[in-house]
């Protein structure tokens, strides 16, 4: 039977294959949700708001689109998200995780104006994270005000950022061709690994250049030479025919100093070699799943700065708040 293989999944499945295992074959799933998923999201929704005013040939989907502005459309992303075939309101959820750098107190005025129950934000934050820190709970009340904070400076942030991306993204580009596009590649055996260009646009410093572009959110700068360091970059141009491709980065950082949020634009030509590389660890991927080859990797158990949901299972047999999704 030919398998199938989205990008994050072979991401995952290149981490720790036992890890995609129990994702993917034993659909074994956390109720947690992950700011950098929802958040990543929601501000996806807004920037491809924004890329529509550089897109001559619309949807209907498209126009519809246009009667909303992008904080609209990234707020109503931030109100609820899917996790597990579930659709979830987000403001006080107990089951988000945030990270430390979610809240920032530079933006501590705005988000007093919500809590009032709060006299200082930032001290309250910091209360919570002794607490946490300590390994001890906190109360339910304390975590749903967390979480709460928490998601109001990530909607400060994100309208911080999506004003970064209009102001010094979109004057750069020169056209957008295509929104969201969905492409695979199959090899000869009818394996196929899917996923979606954020969009393929020119820039104004060459008109006539296509390039495949994906969308970055980040908490610092991203390196000069990360278009060629990237699979999955190489795989949508692989799968489109194309040789440029490119990072349009917005980070999450606010700086103090003008401007606020840093962006940056990294556009590279994308090899021969880079190519055949990448369908060269398609291969292998789809090898390591017919062949059955899940191996823990426990160098990878705390990755993007978070402990694999799936540790207590590998390592102590205990399934935990871990749940079946059908």
């Amino acid at each position: 039977m030919p398998v199938r293989l989205s990008h994050s999944a072979r991401e995952m499945l290149n981490q720790c294959s036992e890890k995609y295992r129990l994702h993917y074959i034993e659909r074994l799933r956390s109720p947690i949700m992950y700011s950098s998923l929802f958040f990543g999201n929601a501000l996806d929704a807004g920037f491809s708001r924004i890329l529509l005013e550089k897109k001559k040939e619309k949807t209907e989907a498209e126009l519809e689109l246009l009667k909303k502005t992008e904080e609209e459309i990234f707020l109503e992303n931030m109100l609820e998200f899917s996790h597990n075939s579930v659709r979830h309101s987000l403001p006080r959820n107990p089951l988000c995780d945030y990270y430390n750098g979610d809240y920032d107190e530079d933006l501590a005025s705005k988000i007093a104006l919500e809590v009032p129950e709060v006299a200082d934000p930032t001290k309250f934050m910091l209360e919570c994270r002794a607490v946490i820190k300590a390994k001890q709970k906190l109360t339910e009340e304390d975590k749903q005000l967390y979480n709460y904070i928490s998601w109001l400076s990530l909607c400060e942030k994100g309208k911080l950022m999506l004003e970064a991306y209009r102001d010094r993204v979109l004057p750069q580009i020169y056209e957008v061709f295509a929104i969201q596009k969905q492409v695979e590649i199959v090899n000869a055996q009818g394996d196929k690994i899917t996923g979606a260009i954020d969009f393929i646009a020119s820039f104004t410093d060459n008109p006539t250049r296509k390039y495949i572009c994906d969308n970055k959110s980040s908490s610092k700068a991203y390196k000069a030479n990360a278009v060629l360091e990237s699979d999955q970059l190489a795989t949508y141009c692989e799968a489109e025919g194309m040789n440029y491709a490119a990072y349009v980065v917005v980070e999450k950082t606010i700086y103090k100093k003008h401007p606020k949020i840093h962006t940056q634009i990294i556009k590279s030509e994308v090899k021969e070699a880079q190519l055949q590389a990448t369908f060269d660890k398609f291969e292998q991927a789809v090898y390591t799943v017919e062949e059955k080859r899940f191996d823990k990797n426990f160098d990878a158990c705390f990755s993007y700065g978070k402990l694999c949901p799936y540790f207590s299972l590998c390592k102590h047999g205990k399934i935990g708040n871990l749940i079946k999704n059908e």
